[in-house]
């Protein structure tokens, strides 16, 4: 699942600077010889938005699978620690307040699962290429 989460990030990376790069092109082509960009050009810009609309939409559901199922795991593993060290070490604390802390602290790791390490390796190939 991430290979496949790697690989739509790479596919969306790759699409945006190509969208990027060809409206560079027309506004260039538009600024210093004066004419508008062609119907070829139109169409490859339209295709260009629609394939980056979609590769987002996949990276995005691609990468959340995997970051929920960690974060599930996460949780358990909390639980789990909790239940076997109260009443022991919750020393004065309420349990609510520290599954609450704890749960608060798992939601947090999302982001990272989630948006950054795909993002960050289809960002580092398409600097380098």
């Amino acid at each position: 699942m991430i290979v496949r989460t790697c690989a739509a990030a790479l596919l969306e990376h790759a699409s945006l600077v190509a969208l990027l790069t060809l409206a560079a092109h027309c506004v260039g082509t538009a600024v210093i010889d004066g004419r508008a960009p062609g119907a070829g050009t139109v169409a490859a810009l339209a295709a260009l938005v629609l394939v980056r609309a979609l590769t987002t939409w996949r990276e995005m559901d691609l990468s959340h699978d995997p970051a929920y199922r960690v974060l599930a795991a996460l949780r358990v593993r909390i639980f789990d620690g909790l239940a076997r060290s109260a009443p022991a070490r919750v020393a004065g604390r309420r349990s609510g307040d520290l599954a609450a802390t704890a749960l608060a602290d798992v939601e947090a790791l999302e982001f990272l699962y989630a948006h950054t390490i795909a993002q960050l390796f289809a960002s580092g190939v398409v600097f380098t290429a």
